[in-house]
């Protein structure tokens, strides 16, 4: 039995889609961390979103704390299939008790109107930096999640970026 966000879930949940390159995986093969439930608690807009979510980034400034999040969620209705993953995936915002969320792919891209962010560049290129390494030891190495990944061209100008300099690295 498995404990995900407070909610048990009686089976491990099989297939994800990550929200950042478009790789769909095995989630009993690829491993990312769990979101904490801390997190959640201290998120409103988390709370009941997430049957079981995983951290593909983070970064953080004097003041501030970005995590990228994903998961696979409860379908809504009465024909709901089961869970399916959430594709755009989310990026939270947490200064000191406040907490913003906006889509990973917009976080990304450096620009939230609601939550008022304009994201320095080094600001995404550390997160950026952090993804790759999630990826590379969630997907067995470097190798591996690179052989995956299919679409540069949607890619924020920051994450093609890094990427193109991680792939030079030994």
């Amino acid at each position: 039995m498995m404990i995900a966000l407070g909610v048990l879930a009686a089976q491990p949940l099989g297939s994800m889609e990550d929200p950042l390159f478009g790789i769909s995986y095995d989630t009993q093969k690829v491993h990312f961390e769990s979101v904490p439930v801390s997190l959640v608690k201290q998120c409103s807009e988390l709370q009941n979103r997430y049957i079981e979510a995983w951290i593909y980034g983070q970064t953080k400034t004097e003041d501030t704390k970005y995590v990228i999040i994903s998961g696979l969620m409860n379908s809504d209705g009465e024909n709901a299939e089961g869970p399916h993953p959430d594709v755009a995936g989310i990026a939270v915002s947490i200064h000191g008790t406040k907490c913003v969320t906006e889509t990973a792919d917009g976080f990304l891209w450096g620009k939230n109107a609601r939550a008022g962010w304009n994201i320095p560049e080094s600001v995404l290129a550390d997160a950026a930096s952090d993804i790759l390494h999630r990826y590379t030891k969630a997907f067995g190495g470097k190798k591996n999640f690179l052989e995956n990944v299919k679409h540069r061209e949607y890619l924020a100008p920051v994450m093609r970026k890094q990427l193109e300099i991680f792939e030079r690295e030994p």
